[in-house]
């Protein structure tokens, strides 16, 4: 079944003028009540003169809830902080999580016919025709393709020369996740991973003693006779893209990090809305649920 397009028109919540950067150059930020431009560019490693000139507001004035933020590609930055790392729990910046569950991106449209992709190259083709004029919301680059917002709350992907990229920033609501289907059984994989309730959470662990995201799914697909590699950005490359409508226990689920700019955070599908995996934020393995908005703002799609 096809998905639908995200109709940047109807769903628009929020525009700002854009920033000279390069296309896809950017991360928006948005930020929470009485949060500061001097604490973003500490959370971010960057400087904040830089930050404030660009945004045009004091380094120290308390900004409102939900007022977006633009971190252009070109600020000074320092080392990445460690909540970047590949393979970190997501939900460890709870407390600066998008208000309302939103999505940034650039505004950009559809310049010339063509197909929406599951992932960032020919293959499994989510929408068939996409119209010029058909306006999206650009969340990055990968390669050759622009990953868009589809409004399920995937990310598809189409080639950069079939659209126009503006430099204004917009915001929308990321679609609700629909009510999970009814589970009839529970997988097998599901049966293991369970075995590893409590572990603790390690960055680049090793079992048995501790555990991180992508060490845990690796290791419960491993005990089934069915090989993954190690990171979960490289994970999300194997098996077939599953809609959210269609998640069946033991799929995968993988997550962006907290800039959108790759694969960071993975988990194991249980049914009835939740997954099990390796917390940064709880410290251990465990189970949340998918439409908490800390995860479903920046999830980025399953595989089986």
């Amino acid at each position: 079944m096809h998905r639908c397009l995200l109709v940047i028109g109807i769903l628009l919540a929020t525009m700002l003028a854009g920033v000279a950067a390069d296309p896809g150059d950017y991360e928006a930020y948005v930020a929470a009540r009485d949060q500061t431009i001097a604490a973003i560019a500490d959370e971010y490693g960057l400087d904040a003169g830089y930050l404030a000139q660009v945004n045009r507001v004091g380094a120290n004035d308390p900004l409102r809830d939900g007022q977006m933020i633009i971190i252009p590609g070109d600020s000074p930055a320092a080392a990445p902080r460690p909540e970047q790392a590949e393979d970190t729990d997501p939900a460890e910046p709870r407390r600066t999580a998008p208000a309302n569950n939103m999505v940034q991106g650039k505004l950009g449209a559809v310049v010339t016919e063509t197909k929406i992709y599951a992932q960032p190259g020919p293959g499994q083709v989510l929408f068939d025709k996409a119209k010029p004029g058909t306006e999206l919301l650009v969340l990055g680059m990968a390669g050759d393709y622009y990953g868009i917002m589809m409004a399920d709350g995937n990310i598809g992907y189409l080639p950069k020369k079939t659209v126009g990229l503006t430099e204004r920033f917009i915001a929308v609501e990321r679609p609700a996740p629909p009510p999970p289907p009814a589970d009839p059984e529970v997988s097998p994989l599901i049966e293991t991973a369970f075995e590893y309730i409590g572990i603790p959470y390690r960055y680049g662990g090793h079992l048995p003693k501790n555990v991180d995201c992508s060490l845990l799914v690796q290791t419960v697909f491993s005990r089934h006779n069915l090989k993954l590699p190690r990171v979960a950005a490289d994970q999300y490359n194997v098996g077939k893209p599953v809609p959210v409508q269609e998640l069946q226990s033991g799929d995968r689920l993988y997550f962006y990090n907290r800039a959108r700019t790759k694969i960071g955070h993975t988990g194991l599908y249980i049914g009835e809305g939740r997954f099990i995996h390796a917390s940064s934020n709880r410290g251990k393995v465990a189970v949340d649920a998918l439409d908490d908005p800390t995860y479903w703002s920046i999830y980025a799609g399953a595989r089986r």
